[in-house]
Order: C-alpha cells, then structure tokens, then sequence
C-alpha cells in the first residue's frame, strides 16, 4: 500500500510541476494566473509531503502542515475569482468574507503548525480531533466558495469554469467525506488517503481545459491540431477497449456455457465498431470541433474584437472623429499608444487623413510609389523591425523617407476596400515591446478591410453632399440671374432714353437714383456670391506673371493694407487661363486683406524653384484654427467670414490650380497670420531660377532680394 501510494502522490507532484511550467511560460502579468501557478507550487509541495509520509510511514506535524497548505492556496485563488466576478457584477460584501476566510484558514496553519501530535494515524493523539475538525472547516469553506464562484458567474460565462468548479469542488468533496469519516470514526482510513494522489492527478486536464478557456489565466494551447486529434482518438480508443474488456470479463463470468463464446464476439463486435467509429468521417469531423472549439484558446476574442470595431465605427460623430476612432481600433488590437491614418485623395495620392496621439506629417505619397505598390500586390503587415533585421522578407522594398524619419514607427497596416489600397494606418511602438505573429496580422488586416469599406462610405456620402450642394447652388444662381436680368432690363432702359432726354434734369435725377439702386442691388449680390462660379471653359495661353500681379495688385490697390510685390525674376511665364488665374490670385490677396487690419500688411513673393513658379501671398492677419486648415479649408462652403462668403473661393482655386498640375497649400497660426502657397510648372526656358532657399518642414519657401 506504502509503494501505491507513494507513486500516485509522484504522479500528482509531477502533473501539477507540468501545469506550472505550462502557465509560468505564458503569464501576462495578471493576478489570476500568479495564484494559479503558486497553487500549483503549494500543490507540489503537499504531494511531496504526502508522499513521503507513506514511504517513511511518519504523519507528523509537516503532513497536516501540508494539508493546510494546498487548501489554503486553492480558497485563496477562488476568493480572487469571486471577488473579480462581484467588482463587475457591483457587489461590495465580498471583502468582508474574504477578510473572514483569510482568518480562518491562517488559525488553521497557526493550529497545524504549533499542536503537538503523533506520527501514526492508525493510533490518533488527544489533538488528533481537533485537527481534523480545522481542516474539515476547510473543505467547507472551499466547497462554499465554489458555489458562490459558480453562482456569482453569468449564466453565458459558466461554459469557462464549469469543468474546473467539478474538478476543485471534486476535490474539496472527497476531503470532506475522507476528514468527516476519519472524525466519526476515530481513524483515518488508509485506503481513501492512498488514493488521493491519483485523484488530484486526474483533475489536472479540467483545470487545463478551464485555463484555456479563461485567458485572464494565461495558458495558451498551442499544440499542433492534429496531434491533439490523434492524442484525443487514442485516448478515447484506449477508454473504449477498457470498458469492453470489462464488459467481456462480466459476460465470461456470468454467461455460463456460453461465456467464454459470448466473451469472443462480443470482443470481436467491439473491435469492428471501434474501426467503423474511427474511419468515419462524420465521427471525425465532430471529434475536430470539438477539440477546436474546447481546447484551442486563441490570442484574441474575435467576437470581443469584433463589437468592438464595429462600436467604434458606428459612434456618431462628425467625418473627422470617425477616422480618429479609426486609428485606435485598429491600434488597440496590438496596445499601440498612437497613430497616423493615410487615405486615397480623388487624384489617386495618399495624404493624411488623420491623426491620433502622434504628431500630424503633412506629405503626399504618390500612387505610383514603391511603397504603395507593394502594399497594393502583397497586403502585408509591415513590420519596421523586422523590415530592418530581414530587408529580404519584403523584397528589399525602399521605405519613403518620411517612413524613416516618423519616430516610434512600428507597424503599416493597409487598408484595402475590394482589391484596392484605398489607404494605409502608421502605428507607434507599444508600450511594452512584443512581437506580432500571423493571428495579429490576419485580425490587423480584416480590421483594416473593414476600416477601409467603411470611411470609403463615409467619403462618398461626403462627396453626394457636396454635390448636393452645388445643386443647391446652382438653383440658387438661377435667382441671382433673374436679379441681373431686371438691373440690365433697367440700366439698358436708361440707355435708351439717355440720348434723347439727357438735357432733362429730371429725368438725370432718375437715372442716377436707377444707377445707385442698381449698385446697391449688385454690391449686396457680389457680396453673397463673391468669386462664387469660375467659367468652366478654360483658354490657356502664355501667361508672365509679373504682369499678371502688376494687373492684381492695381484692382486690390485700392483696399488696405496695399498689397506688396517682390518678384526677382524679369519674366515668369505659365501656360493657363489668364482671366481664371486672375482671379484665383485676386481672391487669395482679397482675402488676405479681409483678415488684416489696416496697419497690418500683405505681401506677395514670386520666385522660380526647379522649375516651378512659387507665388507665396503673406499677411499677417487674424489666422486660421488648425481644425479649420486641416478639415475645412479646401472643402466647399466651408467660411470663416461667416454670412459674408461662401466659401468656394478657395476650394475652386485649388481645384484649378490642380488641374494646371500645381499645387495650393497654406499655413496659419490664430493670431499670427496666413500664408498661401501656390506651386505651377513653368514653361520650359523662359524663366531663370531665382535665389531662394527651401524650407525643410516642406510646403513654405523664402524669397530673397
């Protein structure tokens, strides 16, 4: 008996050494897997003492201690998960019986470990009693505790810990019958205490199945699914035949003249069934489910990951917030602290749509770059990391330079809408370092799909409203027209009659009070309607800009502050509109003045940079809201002017500038003031290239002379 159960307290030790093992190499950190594991350790070290009380036949002080032990630590860790499970149900007694418990089960070590007592159980001391009883208080109190655990779990989270409360509960229930019969009776009986080895030892798979299901304990199941399927068939292979054999023995003993025949085909029957069951496909497909869906504990809970992106995308709030929450649901995913979202603008580039805990990088990365090719064909995860330990992994792609520069980089996860690259997210680094494997790029880039499906919704609603807009406009114009066609119905009557009544007084009070409410009429409509229409049909020609400011700056000359021009080239020759571009820069300056005091001032600098004009119109003026520059500036009815514009000038400026292939980009600063930036090629050997000096933060150039 000694040897039996010597071995099982062995086996027990050596399973829960295995379980340990297992959840230290995987602890997050968390409290619940800390006290799991050091259970585990209580465990081993109970066993150890059981199973050398049995081998050297001596049940002292240290066994009982042992006992204490073990107990202690496994009501510790199911007061945790009690408290854990009332802190989210809004309980508050909980500390209270938590507080008690403690007490209880420190009396208990402090009795276990102070009382004197015998070395043999068959023949129980004077304290023998008493020292049962505080572990029987013990096994109460764990077996109260896992029914409050279990009862204190939703009904839809039991499923995780349902297995380990039988196993624990298993357990706290054979020492409760084991202590209480040794109380009734005087005497502990040796048999049940031999096996309690084996029924610790077979109990470790349900707690194994509970951590899996539970990742707060952190034990993840890695092992190959196929492994894990023949190991289960065979298992329960081996389980059949065992139960068939002890079929067979009862038939044999039982079944007379016929037992040993009966004995033969029922073996035989069982065998066949056996191999039917195991070549089955369906018995198959069902025993992979159900492996899979009970013993596979994946990194994420996509149902969790799941309600979540789709919470953050559905949260009403203006285009801008969603592509803000955007970043950080995809940032979540992996504990990334920042990011920068990039997205396809409608000539086809990608410029920053938003950012979010990192510093904002306004550069274009065109659509035919490297780097946008290669998200394109592969859609891969970019790695920085890994980029620069293993360049051969993404074909020794070059990254953009402003790749390189971006501090904290970590991750670029496309965002692809169908087969195409609609846009891509920069995340910073975590807060702790971790490595990324394939789960985390699969659930990156799903959630990147579904990023991309849903802001190339919102940017086509955008783009209806914006139409509806126009339309809106254009019925609007319709009114103005009908205006201008009763002041020229008026003004041309006046005309008319002027020849032959020109020398009549009263008829030249009229005209002018026609011609005064005519002004009025048309002042009040170019105010509502500034710069609101540019003619469609455009006539390129060669256009010097010197000229052309000469020609602004005389209409604007007359409103403060007087513009001033610095242009070091004798000719700056462009090929566009003359009357649109006219009136684009006649509008920039327009509203420059608009937003300056008089004694403020304007300056307009024209310069030659690689072949490129540089038209810079400076003033320094009220300024624009970084929100507004960013969100607002170039979008149609979009003022800061209030009822007094529209708020198109500037989104048609750029709009033709674009279609010149140049550029319009601006800075401002509240209370500083506003520079516009105007970029068009020039024709090829009519300009020299002025002195000037380039700004490293990109867009603003200084001219010199």
């Amino acid at each position: 008996m000694e040897l039996i159960a010597t071995s099982g307290y062995l086996i027990c030790a050596l399973a829960y050494l295995a379980l340990a093992f297992i959840l230290r190499s995987s602890w997050q950190g968390k409290i619940q897997g800390a006290l799991i594991i050091l259970t585990s350790l209580a465990t081993i070290v109970w066993a150890a003492i059981s199973a050398k009380s049995f081998y050297f036949g001596s049940f002292d002080k240290l066994f009982y201690l042992g006992e204490a032990l073990r107990d202690g630590f496994w009501i510790a860790f199911l007061l945790v998960l009690i408290s854990i499970r009332a802190e989210q149900a809004g309980g508050k007694a909980v500390s209270k019986v938590a507080g008690s418990t403690t007490l209880i089960i420190i009396s208990v070590l402090l009795v276990t470990l102070f009382l004197p007592t015998g070395t043999d159980v068959y023949e129980p001391d004077s304290l023998f009693q008493f020292k049962i009883i505080c572990l029987l208080l013990l096994c109460i109190t764990g077996l109260i505790a896992i029914e409050q655990l279990f009862r204190n779990t939703p009904v839809d989270q039991r499923w995780a810990i349902k297995y380990f409360c039988l196993g624990v509960g298993g357990l706290f229930a054979y020492d409760f019958y084991l202590y209480s019969d040794t109380l009734l009776f005087n005497r502990i009986d040796i048999n049940f205490l031999a096996a309690r080895g084996y029924i610790n030892a077979l109990i470790v798979p349900l707690i194994v199945l509970s951590a899996a299901r539970n990742p707060d304990w952190t034990l993840p199941v890695h092992v190959s699914r196929k492994f894990v399927f023949h190991t289960a068939s065979l298992i329960g292979a081996g389980a059949y035949l065992i139960a068939m054999a002890a079929g067979g023995y009862y038939i044999k003993v039982f079944g007379g003249d016929w037992g040993a025949v009966a004995q033969a085909i029922f073996l035989f029957g069982a065998v066949v069934l056996l191999g039917t069951l195991m070549f089955s496909g369906n018995v198959r497909a069902k025993i992979k489910i159900f492996l899979a869906q009970n013993f596979f504990n994946y990194k994420y809970d996509y149902r969790q990951e799941w309600l979540r992106l789709i919470g953050s995308m559905s949260e009403e709030h203006s285009g801008q917030q969603i592509k803000n929450n955007a970043i950080k649901a995809i940032a979540d995913i992996v504990e990334s602290p920042a990011g920068i979202l990039w997205f396809r603008d409608r000539n086809g580039n990608y410029r920053q749509a938003a950012n979010w805990n990192m510093e904002a990088h306004e550069v274009e990365e065109p659509a035919n770059s490297d780097f946008i090719k290669f998200m394109q064909v592969k859609e891969w995860v970019i790695d920085i990391q890994e980029f620069n330990d293993i360049p051969e992994l993404y074909d020794n792609l070059e990254l953009p330079d402003w790749l390189k520069q971006l501090n904290h980089c970590w991750l670029v996860v496309p965002l692809m809408h169908q087969t195409e690259l609609w846009g891509f997210t920069v995340l910073a680094s975590p807060r702790v370092e971790q490595n990324i494997n394939w789960e985390d790029r699969e659930l990156l880039l799903t959630a990147g799909r579904q990023i991309a499906s849903y802001i190339a919704l919102l940017q086509a609603n955008d783009e209806l409203y914006e139409a509806q807009q126009f339309e809106a406009f254009n019925r609007l114009s319709a009114y103005v027209v009908h205006d201008l066609k009763n002041i020229v119905a008026q003004l041309s009557l006046v005309a008319a009659n002027a020849v032959k009544h020109k020398h009549n007084p009263e008829f030249v009070d009229d005209a002018i009070t026609t011609i005064s409410n005519a002004t009025r009429k048309m002042t009040k409509l170019l105010e509502q309607l500034r710069k609101s229409r540019m003619e469609v049909v455009s006539k390129r020609e060669q256009v010097n800009m010197r000229f052309l400011f000469q020609e602004v700056l005389q209409r604007r000359g007359a409103d403060r502050p007087v513009p001033q021009l610095t242009c070091d080239a004798e000719e700056i020759i462009v090929i566009a509109d003359k009357d649109r571009l006219l009136s684009v820069l006649e509008h920039l300056i327009q509203n420059a003045q608009e937003a300056t005091d008089d004694n403020g001032y304007v300056r307009v600098n024209c310069a030659v940079h690689k072949g490129e004009a540089v038209i810079e119109i400076q003033d320094n003026g009220c300024g624009m809201s970084k929100d507004f520059l960013q969100n607002k500036l170039y979008k149609p009815f979009q003022t800061t002017k209030g009822n007094a514009g529209m708020g198109i000038g500037v989104y048609e400026s750029r709009e033709y500038v674009t279609s010149m292939g140049g550029t319009l980009a601006a800075q401002s600063e509240i209370g500083t003031g506003t520079t516009f930036i105007l970029r068009m090629p020039v024709l090829e050997g009519n300009a020299e290239e002025s002195d000037i000096v380039a700004n490293q933060n990109n867009e603003h150039v200084g001219i010199t002379g």
